[in-house]
């Protein structure tokens, strides 16, 4: 699999931040005070959550604990976790994850109560940086140029004084890597010294952990504050202040809180901190908010879709909705640009909109033109094991290059994917996160714009097949059968072809000597490798192109689809018509 980089942010693509922190279900005692969280994040409102937990290589992350609010869940194979009717503050959701090995992490968001909100994070690998000794002066460093300079106390959780070996754990996020973006849980929504909403510009950001020789959980003690040193990015040397204010991550808050402040000092900024959890030097902004949805140029919405804003020095990325909307908090009086992410995780320009007014609520859709852009859509519906269109669950998307899943809660799913790499088939893999089922791994050919792949059962590994055949000539009304739909293997004398067609019209029929995914072109009578449409009345002297995807073609009672489209010269008038469509049926013999 590769590296999903920018999959990794809240459905919201807001401004994120990093949280690596102390051991969070511990209170310290004995440490300095820090400053409280104080922001009103408005009423509280009910909604639901499904999200993926990956690794620094874009690995699925299993058997992480996930919190949210006062309820737990945990990764299954995929990474992927749910929340379903939770209560939530409207301005700030924030969900937390925990796995051994790994820094504590979390994200932040814009919840919505009308759709599944999407969510995307990566946990950082935690790889032991120093030991060194309690009671004296250390300093710990890493490549980078990120260090800090320990007085040497340090406490346990409940201020007892810790004597022995610490494990330092540090890592640190360059403003400037891509991979930052992908790697901060939160978002760099902020609280200021003077109780203010806002959201930073990072200038560089800093997490330790330490632990005790037996792995308990340390925290520097009171009178033993710590210095950090954060290397200027080159690429913010022409616009870096000479002070900068300092901020710590509220991994309970969920945003992050004013605290002090950092000096330039020889191409470095330098502060002191009280405790340890991730450290931030940033410029703060006043705060405003965007919102709207992320469609096709026919219409179609894009679910769980990576997008990336720019907001003049800002850079982050995010999951559109399962509905296809997208919330965010955006620096005001800033020209915003849109880029969408597509599966070699290159940002293609899509469009931009402002700057807006602090503190104002803005709409902006953002429609991909085709010509941008190609995006395939993937449709089908899951059902469980007595034939019912499942409410909570999911899809799981596979390619060789690329991987993504879609939510479903009516019983039908729609993921979108830019194929980018030309992959001709996916595998499927659907989830009742009610019944913990799942169904068996379905392979599919990809066909554009959308292929279709009909009915999913989840039930210990079934498959279920809901007949429909649909097409449509000349743009004109779809012409549609759901029942009644014969598939036949005809023998041939040892030349086989298969014949799809519905009962009550004999005269259409899809014929075909290949039984292999993949695309065909049309043509006549076999016995070529080829598949036809009757009764297409086609001229092969005039132009035509018309491509047949073969997406499955399974044994006896097993699903057999493909989709259609392209045109033709009708033989008998000259004209050039044009045709789509699609058909998932069981094979019958």
């Amino acid at each position: 699999m590769n590296n999903v980089k920018y999959l990794l942010i809240p459905i919201v693509l807001i401004f994120l931040s990093v949280s690596c922190k102390k051991d969070k279900d511990e209170i310290f005692e004995g440490v300095n005070e820090q400053p409280a969280a104080t922001l009103n994040l408005g009423a509280t409102l009910t909604a639901s959550f499904t999200g993926q937990v990956l690794d620094q290589s874009g690995y699925p992350i299993s058997g992480a604990t996930v919190q949210l609010s006062n309820e737990a869940s945990s990764t299954d194979e995929n990474g992927i976790f749910n929340f379903k009717d939770v209560a939530v503050k409207e301005k700030l959701a924030f969900v937390k994850v925990e796995k051994a090995g790994y820094f504590s992490s979390g994200r932040s968001l814009i919840p919505t109560a009308s759709a599944i909100n999407h969510l995307k994070l990566i946990l950082l690998e935690k790889e032991l940086t120093s030991t060194i000794p309690s009671g004296e002066s250390q300093s710990v460093s890493l490549s980078s140029g990120a260090a800090v300079d320990f007085q040497g106390k340090y406490v346990t959780a409940d201020g007892s004084p810790y004597e022995g070996d610490v494990k330092v754990y540090m890592t640190y996020l360059s403003p400037s890597s891509t991979q930052t973006q992908l790697e901060m849980p939160g978002m760099l929504y902020a609280q200021n010294s003077n109780n203010e909403a806002g959201v930073l510009t990072t200038y560089g950001m800093i997490g330790v952990e330490l632990e005790g020789d037996q792995g308990q959980a340390l925290q520097i003690a009171a009178e033993s504050n710590a210095t950090i040193h954060m290397p200027l990015d080159p690429a913010q040397t022409n616009h870096s202040p000479d002070e900068i204010p300092l901020w710590f991550f509220d991994d309970e808050a969920g945003y992050w809180i004013e605290d002090g402040q950092a000096t330039l000092q020889g191409g470095e900024y330098v502060g002191v901190v009280k405790h340890f959890t991730f450290w931030n030097c940033d410029a703060f902004n006043d705060v405003t908010t965007l919102s709207g949805y992320t469609l096709t140029a026919n219409g179609d919405t894009l679910a769980n879709q990576a997008l990336q804003i720019t907001a003049g020095t800002m850079n982050s990325s995010g999951q559109t909705n399962s509905d296809g909307s997208y919330f965010s908090y955006i620096p005001s009086n800033t020209l915003i640009e849109f880029a969408m992410i597509d599966d070699c995780e290159i940002p293609v320009d899509v469009g931009s909109c402002g700057p807006f007014a602090s503190g104002t609520d803005n709409l902006y859709d953002m429609i991909i033109p085709e010509t941008v852009l190609e995006i395939i859509i993937i449709k089908g519906s899951l059902v469980d094991c007595v034939g019912d269109p499942l409410t909570n669950g999911y899809v799981s998307l596979l390619t060789n290059t690329y991987s993504s899943y879609g939510v479903v809660t009516n019983g039908s799913f729609s993921i979108a994917i830019t194929n980018c790499t030309s992959n001709t088939n996916m595998d499927l893999h659907a989830y009742d996160f009610d019944a913990n089922l799942q169904s068996e791994v379905l392979t599919y050919a990809i066909s554009a714009p959308a292929t279709f792949v009909g009915e999913i059962q989840v039930c210990e590994g079934g498959v279920a097949i809901t007949q429909i055949l649909s097409y449509s000539i000349d743009g004109n009304s779809d012409i549609e059968y759901t029942s009644n739909i014969e598939c036949h293997e005809i023998q041939n004398g040892g030349n086989p072809y298969f014949e799809i067609y519905p009962q009550a019209d004999t005269s259409f029929m899809v014929r075909g000597w290949v039984f292999d995914n993949g695309q065909y072109d049309f043509s006549l009578l076999g016995p070529t490798p080829t598949i036809e449409i009757l009764p297409i009345d086609i001229d092969l002297t005039a132009p035509h192109d018309i491509t047949v995807t073969l997406n499955n073609y399974g044994e006896i009672n097993e699903v057999v689809s493909l989709n259609f489209t392209g045109t033709w010269t009708d033989q008998s008038q000259g004209l050039l018509r044009t045709i789509s469509g699609y058909l998932v049926v069981a094979r019958d013999t």
